[in-house]
């Protein structure tokens, strides 16, 4: 079952298990004239305010003396709107309140939180029609399958600073997965219930997106899926569902959202690069667990003439930023320090490239212009920005990121 879904389950367990606990080290009134007997550990509410015992001890408090008796023996937490002034008017906002005021509990062996490597991968830059959409690759690997939530972003990115009149107006999606991860001339293949154009009423979907991203607003056009994936290699595809057909600025994104076993260890796309700070290609990446991940991170241009591409950048560079806090909680752009950035791929980055496993669709061969980094990543989240000369505006360059831990 997945993680949110057991955790909801268990703290209205335990909110109920407040209510109707027989054994008590703490007593407090709640309501006029009525008593609720908790135990050490225990979750209650008092005068507006959330509390959670954190010691054995016996306290009566009653409805007008002051909540800081009981904060002695308790630990505060974010106050609520309103306390029910009788027992049958504990209804689920009161124990949605407990629910949301209550300490993250351990997170399970499906928790994404949980994994170790990428956790959470988007890809944002102006999205064209045609050839130009905008595709974006990733691999998930590993034994069994990963619920992940895939979006498509467009006018909700108003909300991290982009100007609203340069964004695709209604971002649609459509997944498809190589038939063999080893071989993408092979060809791909969709499946139905594979693309989307507005997400609005799939709860589930909604759902997974205030766990992934609690500030964002879902309330705007935007595409989402929630789906159950095995281990392979997928392109995510993405452009405007308006007629006439749109360009604009849009963000192609997936999470895992519960996963006990695979994980992300691939993020390519292919799009318009710019000299405009809001338009150029900007991969984002989240390193979940607690130990460093070894990442491999490039910018190509003239070595897409490997694939047929004809109008391509001739000059890459790509700039590694970190946020210094969870951006999902603070949508803002400017939330991050660049901590390194390559122009042209020097040596010792070539010769650990060149010690990976075969694998052309992953890494391929970089040129002498071509940008690339090999670096050790502690956890958390960090952008990659590909920029170009002002020449090259307006053609084709290609940004990868790659967890190559123990290759």
């Amino acid at each position: 079952m997945p993680y949110m879904i057991l955790r909801t389950l268990a703290f209205v367990a335990f909110a109920f298990a407040v209510l109707h606990a027989s054994v008590f080290a703490v007593e407090i009134h709640i309501w006029e004239g009525t008593d609720l007997n908790v135990t050490s550990g225990d979750i209650v509410m008092y005068n507006n305010n959330i509390y959670r015992a954190t010691k054995t001890a016996t306290i009566t408090t009653s409805p007008d003396q002051d909540s800081t008796n009981f904060s002695n023996e308790s630990t505060k937490m974010p106050s609520i709107e309103s306390v029910p002034e009788k027992p049958e008017d504990f209804n689920e906002t009161q124990r949605q309140a407990i629910l949301n005021a209550a300490p993250e509990a351990a997170p399970d062996e499906d928790s994404s939180a949980s994994k170790s490597g990428l956790i959470s991968l988007n890809v944002r830059g102006k999205v064209g029609t045609v050839n130009d959409i905008r595709i974006m690759g990733f691999v998930l690997d590993g034994s069994g399958s990963a619920e992940v939530l895939l979006r498509g972003l467009g006018p909700v990115l108003s909300e991290y600073g982009v100007d609203s009149t340069k964004l695709l107006k209604d971002p649609r999606i459509n997944l498809w997965e190589y038939k063999t991860s080893s071989n993408i001339k092979a060809g791909s293949s969709t499946q139905s219930g594979w693309s989307n154009d507005n997400h609005s009423s799939a709860t589930t979907i909604v759902s997974a997106i205030n766990s992934a991203v609690p500030k964002v607003n879902t309330n705007s056009k935007q595409a989402g899926l929630l789906l159950s994936l095995d281990s392979g290699f997928y392109t995510l595809h993405m452009d405007d569902a308006t007629v006439p057909q749109g360009v604009g600025i849009g963000n192609a994104a997936v999470d895992l959202h519960s996963s006990s076993g695979p994980t992300f260890t691939h993020l390519s796309s292919r799009g318009i690069a710019s000299t405009d700070e809001s338009d150029i290609i900007i991969g984002g990446f989240q390193i979940g667990g607690t130990s460093p991940r070894k990442i491999y991170i490039r910018g190509r241009g003239p070595s897409l003439s490997d694939y047929d591409v004809s109008s391509y950048i001739s000059d890459p560079s790509i700039e590694l930023h970190k946020y210094t806090n969870d951006p999902t909680g603070n949508p803002s752009l400017d939330a991050s320090t660049e901590i390194t950035s390559n122009d042209d791929v020097n040596s010792s980055t070539v010769a650990l490239i060149s010690a990976l496993p075969n694998s052309d669709h992953r890494w391929g061969n970089l040129q002498t212009k071509e940008a690339g980094l090999i670096l050790d990543l502690d956890p958390g989240y960090y952008t990659v920005h590909l920029k170009c000369g002002s020449s090259d505006s307006g053609k084709n360059a290609w940004l990868g990121i790659d967890d190559i831990t123990g290759l």
